[in-house]
């Protein structure tokens, strides 16, 4: 009888890399899930539903924000402590008043009822 082979992980571990695997393959499809949405969700279906209801098309802007390095780290925080711990490296080598443009794939967009 051969000897058995002890596996590198402990049971919990390896249930512990399962959850995770699993959790960035949800994570993943629903970054792309929203992508995807963005595509179909854009100025032309805008365009279509406005006349559709009955509106003139006036036009449409993808639209974003300036934020701050700290602003966004504050806000992923409450999705895992590296986050956290991030914010306060940025903050103690004073990089949280960084600002920069943020599109998030907001989209504005005007009509005008017919004359």
């Amino acid at each position: 009888m051969a000897p058995r082979r002890l596996s590198p992980f402990s049971t919990i571990a390896s249930k512990i890399l399962i959850g995770l695997t699993g959790l960035s393959l949800v994570g993943f499809l629903c970054v792309h899930l929203i992508g995807n949405l963005l595509l179909y969700f854009g100025p032309a279906t805008l365009r279509r539903a406005s006349e559709d209801a009955g509106l003139e098309w006036a036009g449409s802007a993808r639209t974003g924000s300036y934020v701050t390095v700290a602003y966004v780290l504050d806000r992923l925080r409450v999705y895992s402590r590296v986050f956290r711990t991030l914010g306060r490296v940025t903050n103690a080598l004073r990089l949280d008043t960084i600002v920069f443009y943020l599109h998030a794939g907001e989209i504005e967009a005007w009509t005008r009822r017919p004359a």
